[in-house]
């Protein structure tokens, strides 16, 4: 489970969450922004994986994901 705070007031954004291998694994769009969100990825091996959100097609935030088990 991955808890977000939004990073904008009122508009929308969309999650994307990737492997090493440059593998769309989760993408959720049209986030409701000024709220805080829980996604629930299938994060099924462990690894690294990297958040990205956006917001109008551009990147606003990346996070890096440890998944150790």
């Amino acid at each position: 489970t991955i808890k977000i705070n939004s990073p904008l007031d009122e508009d929308q954004f969309d999650i994307s969450i990737i492997d090493m291998m440059g593998r769309i694994i989760y993408t959720q769009t049209k986030i409701p922004g000024n709220e805080e969100h829980v996604i629930n990825p299938k994060l099924t091996t462990p690894g690294v994986y990297i958040l990205k959100l956006f917001y109008r097609g551009k990147i606003i935030t990346t996070l890096r994901i440890i998944k150790y088990w």
